[in-house]
């Protein structure tokens, strides 16, 4: 199951994996649906060549990139609106202020942040 993981190109792939691996041991612990999680979300960056993520003081960095595909429209005006919370460096290295407590809290912040820049 983790090569079938790592070959998911789709974010739906990873959780239809998860929903094999339910159908065949039982339901997952918090860790396996986190694994979904996080495979899928790879997918999502690699779908929008996005080419790093980190975590550090509290802010979430996304490394786009020139090939990156996001909106540079979208990009330009999230920072613009929201600067206190979002910065860009001439690196193309997006800096958002984030909050989380559990790892599929943090998933979802990286996923809204990308969904703004579609």
């Amino acid at each position: 199951f983790y090569k079938r993981f790592s070959r998911v190109a789709e974010e739906d792939e990873a959780w239809q994996v998860a929903e094999e691996l339910e159908d065949r041991f039982g339901k997952l612990p918090v860790e396996g649906h986190n694994l979904a999680a996080v495979m899928g979300l790879r997918a999502l960056l690699k779908e929008r060549r996005v080419r790093k993520v980190d975590f550090s003081g509290g802010r979430l960095h996304l490394h786009l990139g020139e090939d990156a595909k996001v909106s540079s429209e979208k990009l330009i005006a999230l920072v613009t609106r929201e600067g206190d919370r979002y910065r860009i460096t001439p690196d193309m290295k997006l800096s958002a202020q984030v909050s989380w407590q559990e790892p599929h809290q943090l998933i979802t912040e990286i996923k809204n942040v990308l969904q703004r820049l579609v």
